[in-house]
């Protein structure tokens, strides 16, 4: 009897011990300061929203999403348009850039176009792929950038275990990323710690938008 005793005595002071560490993380990451910088574009968007979620499909006012591919043939924007159009597209409203390439060449021609049009407050640089990301933003770190999917995978681990808050979000704009994953309300604690690090938060693509979700924007599919 004493050891079967023993061994739930010790059970529980196991328990009580991972208990302290969790909450002594949670406790970390929610007292951490905040920064409050955002990027000119991510506060424009902001004063756009006006407690509205906006949504961003081919009608959308407020910012046009825009895929861009570097192959064998060089960027292509759109299906088969030139990348040089990215400046008649940022003239009447900002643009989500969605980004793929896999040629060294690729970067060096998208940063020449961008900074000789001055469209780096007009655009927000997005990838699945975060090392696609990293490399834009090591040699323009002012410009505007969403988070890749590794990022999200960490998200999305340390929201299971309620501990969000301990991720920094370096990104400017948190995307929630459905390509592989199905919508959830689970996102709504993501959601939040996005916003309280002064994120703009985006979802998507969806079909339509999801009762009890609040994020900034959503990416309705076509």
């Amino acid at each position: 009897m004493r050891s079967v005793l023993g061994f739930f005595a010790f059970i529980f002071f196991i328990l009580i011990g991972l208990f302290g560490i969790w909450y002594g993380l949670k406790s970390h990451g929610e007292s951490r300061e905040v920064s409050s910088y955002q990027t000119p574009l991510v506060q424009e968007l902001l004063g756009e929203t006006q407690d509205r979620a906006l949504l961003i499909d081919k009608n959308s006012e407020n910012l046009s999403l825009v895929k861009a591919k570097h192959d064998q043939k060089g960027w292509q924007i759109a299906g088969d348009k030139p990348l040089s159009d990215l400046k008649n597209l940022a003239l009447s409203k900002p643009i989500l850039l969605f980004v793929q390439w896999k040629s060294p060449k690729a970067l060096p021609e998208l940063r020449q176009l961008v900074k000789e049009e001055k469209l780096g407050d007009r655009i927000i640089f997005c990838s699945r792929n975060d090392g696609l990301l990293k490399d834009i933003r090591e040699i323009e770190p002012e410009w505007t950038f969403c988070n890749g999917e590794v990022f999200q995978t960490r998200m999305f681990a340390l929201n299971s275990l309620g501990l969000q808050s301990v991720m920094k979000i370096s990104a400017d704009v948190f995307f929630i990323h459905l390509d592989n994953v199905k919508l959830s309300l689970e996102f709504a604690s993501l959601v939040e710690e996005a916003k309280r690090q002064n994120k703009f938060v985006i979802i998507g693509p969806v079909a339509r938008p999801m009762k009890g979700l609040s994020p900034h924007a959503w990416l309705i599919q076509d």
